[in-house]
């Protein structure tokens, strides 16, 4: 019991190294180990005196107050000198090591040390950066004129002027010496062609002469202006509600004549206005001559539809001509428009009409499309070898035509 109360409170304090308390505890030692003739309660007595000595020198000699320099401040901390023994070295045998023990609870804060003795000067440090340049100061006075210098060298000589004008004319001279006679000249050319003299009397008339040769045939003369207009020429452009460039519009309108059935009535196409007016009327329809529309028989886009027709008057003209089977005019000629050469039917029930010129890119009446029984007709002709040879014409091509004007 008296061992391990010793070994129990050699956790609680160290005692500071002296001599006389190192040799009072090992001679307390000694006699504990070598008196078993003590009683238990004596051995307990000694103990807790031993005990009241070790903690009384053990707190001081423990406790020191040392100076940190990183802290600026003193600190209590416990050291325990290499030449003081424990009680457990001293007294008891090497036990194996106690589990860890919770953290001690923090102490007071120790009081504030003592200032540190200033330290030497560091080194120098390296010089900085160089700052940024300051803002522009403001202009100075302006300073004293300087001392004039020494006179400059002499410069190159510099390129001629321009020529100047020339001088007015001075005063004729005096007149000289006559020189030598100079040798003859040459001829002269003849002098000019004097003026007429006066006429003459009138003599006896001679016998007249032989005819001469014919002179040489003159130029031919500009062209003279453009003589008075007499009249122009009007003729009726088939299938066309316009006129060629040069010709004037008359009206426009639709070919008419008669139904291609009827005995009687007119056998000429005419160029119905597309305005027509009126004068006095009797009302019904009468039906003694009908004029109808004359539509297309061809065979093409253009099939039954109405035939548009144009009458163009020409100013600067004063003859018009169709021919047949061409499609150019003679020289001197204009052209007006050329087309195709077309009439009525030939078979039974049709009758005659006249041929009429009809132009090669011929429009239509829009909404006149659609098969008319009473209607009169255009058919393209072609030449028939029937009781004469063809030669150069063709049975089986369609004719053609052009208008030309002169």
């Amino acid at each position: 019991i008296v061992h391990k109360s010793m070994a129990s409170a050699c956790r609680f304090s160290y005692i500071r190294s002296s001599s006389r308390l190192t040799t009072f505890s090992r001679h307390l030692a000694r006699v504990m180990r070598a008196s078993s003739f003590v009683t238990v309660s004596a051995q307990l007595l000694v103990l807790i005196v031993f005990l009241c000595l070790c903690m009384a020198t053990g707190v001081s000699a423990s406790n020191e107050y040392v100076y940190s320099p990183r802290t600026q401040r003193s600190a209590v901390e416990h050291t325990r000198p290499a030449s003081c023994p424990t009680l457990r070295e001293l007294l008891c045998e090497p036990g194996p090591p106690g589990e860890i023990g919770h953290p001690g609870i923090p102490g007071p804060r120790g009081l504030d040390g003592l200032p540190g003795v200033n330290g030497d000067p560091g080194m120098r440090g390296r010089p900085g950066d160089i700052g940024l340049p300051g803002p522009s100061g403001e202009r100075g006075p302006q300073g004293n004129s300087g001392s004039k210098g020494p006179p400059g060298n002499i410069g190159l000589t510099g390129q001629p002027g321009p020529q100047g004008n020339s001088g007015l004319s001075g005063p004729p001279g005096p007149i000289g010496e006559p020189g030598p006679q100079g040798n003859d000249g040459t001829h002269g050319r003849p002098g000019e062609i004097g003026p007429p003299g006066l006429s003459g009397e009138p003599g006896v008339q001679g016998m007249p002469g032989p005819i001469g040769a014919p002179g040489l045939h003159g130029l031919e003369g500009k062209e003279g202006p453009p003589g008075l207009i007499s009249g122009g020429v009007v003729y009726t452009r088939w299938g066309k509600d316009s006129c060629p460039n040069g010709a004037e519009l008359l009206y426009a309108g639709r070919a008419g004549g008669t139904k291609w059935s009827h005995t009687g009535g007119a056998a000429n196409y005419i160029c119905m206005p597309s305005d027509p007016e009126y004068s006095d009327y009797q009302p019904g329809v009468q039906g003694y001559s009908p004029v109808t529309w004359i539509e297309y028989e061809t065979q093409d886009l253009k099939q039954e539809y109405n035939a548009p027709c144009a009458s163009c008057y020409v100013p600067t003209r004063i003859a018009t001509v169709m021919i047949p089977a061409k499609l150019t005019c003679p020289s001197s000629w204009t052209k007006e428009y050329a087309g195709y050469l077309m009439a009525s039917r030939i078979s039974s029930p049709h009758y005659r009409t006249e041929f009429v010129c009809v132009d090669s890119n011929a429009g239509v009446l829009p909404g006149s499309a659609g098969n008319s029984p009473n209607a009169g007709v255009f058919y393209f002709t072609e030449a028939s070898c029937d009781g004469m040879p063809c030669g150069p014409y063709h049975a089986e091509k369609e004719l053609t035509c052009v208008v030309c004007t002169k």
